[in-house]
C-alpha cells in the first residue's frame, strides 16, 4: 500500500511516501513561506518523483497537532480532501508522537518541544520500551521553566527535539546541565517520514480515523476562542 504523509503542524512542510511500510520518497522545506502556497505543489512533485499518482494511494496520513492552528487546518483539510475524493483511509498522528521519533535511539527521556507562543511550549515525555517510544503521561502546553523543573526532579538525561529548542536551549542547559541533550538542528525538526511510519503501524493493526470526526489536537483553545469567551462568557 502506498501512503502519503503530510505534516504542516509547524513552519516546516514535511511530506513522505511509504510503500509497504518502507520510506520511498520524502520532501522537507523550512523556508518560511506559508503552507497554503507550497503544500500542493510539493505533494504533486513528490508523487511524481515517487513514480505514482493520486490513484495509486492506499491511504493518507496527517500530523494532527498540536502545533500552528493555521498550519494544522491546512494540512488536515488537504489530507481529508484527498481521502474523500480517492475514498481511502485517513490516519491522524499526534505531532509530538511523530517528533519524538527523532530520538528513537536515545537511552533516556525524549522531550519534543514545540513553540506554543505566549511563553509556552507543547510537550510530552517518552521513553523507549521494547524497541518503541512509549508516551509517559499526557500531551500538554506548559511554561518551559515548569518542564525544566519537572525534568530536574526526575534526575535523568533528556533529549530535547523540536522548533522550541533554539529558543529555550540555554534555559534547559542552565537548569539540567549535562543531562540536557540536543541534536543538530537538521535532525531536531519534524519529518513527514515519521508521521508515515507511525501511520503504517496503525494501518497494519486495522486502524483508521473517521473522515468527518477527525479534528486537529489543539491542546488549548485558539486566540479567537479565548477572545470570544471573554467577550460573551462560556455560556454565551
Amino acid at each position: 500500500m502506498w501512503i502519503l504523509s503530510i505534516d504542516t503542524a509547524t513552519k516546516v512542510t514535511g511530506l513522505a511516501v511509504h510503500f509497504k511500510g518502507n520510506l520511498v520518497a520524502e520532501s522537507f522545506l523550512h523556508t518560511g513561506k506559508t503552507h497554503s502556497e507550497r503544500l500542493m505543489p510539493m505533494v504533486l512533485q513528490l508523487l511524481k518523483q515517487a513514480g505514482i499518482g493520486f490513484g495509486d494511494l492506499g491511504a493518507v496520513t496527517v500530523a494532527a497537532g498540536p502545533g500552528s492552528f493555521t498550519g494544522l487546518r491546512i494540512g488536515m483539510a488537504t489530507a481529508k480532501g484527498i481521502a474523500q475524493v480517492r475514498q481511502i483511509p485517513l490516519i491522524g498522528i499526534n505531532t509530538l508522537d511523530a517528533l519524538a521519533q527523532n530520538g528513537l535511539g536515545f537511552e533516556g527521556l525524549v522531550a519534543p518541544v514545540l513553540d506554543a507562543r505566549k511563553d509556552e511550549i507543547y510537550t510530552a515525555l517518552y521513553r523507549k520500551m521494547e524497541g518503541e517510544l512509549s508516551l509517559l503521561g499526557e500531551y500538554e502546553a506548559v511554561k518551559p521553566a515548569a518542564l525544566a523543573e519537572k525534568l530536574g526532579a526526575m534526575g535523568e538525561k533528556v533529549l530535547f527535539v523540536g522548533d522550541a529548542v533554539p529558543v529555550y536551549r540555554e534555559m534547559f542547559e542552565a537548569r539540567l546541565g549535562e543531562r540536557a541533550v540536543f541534536l543538530p538542528d537538521g535532525l531536531s525538526l519534524p519529518r513527514g517520514a515519521h508521521v508515515g511510519a507511525l501511520a503504517a503501524k496503525r494501518l497494519a493493526r486495522g486502524e483508521r480515523d473517521d473522515l468527518y470526526a477527525l479534528k486537529p489536537c489543539y491542546i488549548r483553545p485558539s486566540e479567537a476562542e479565548v477572545t470570544w469567551a471573554k467577550k460573551f462568557g462560556q455560556g454565551g
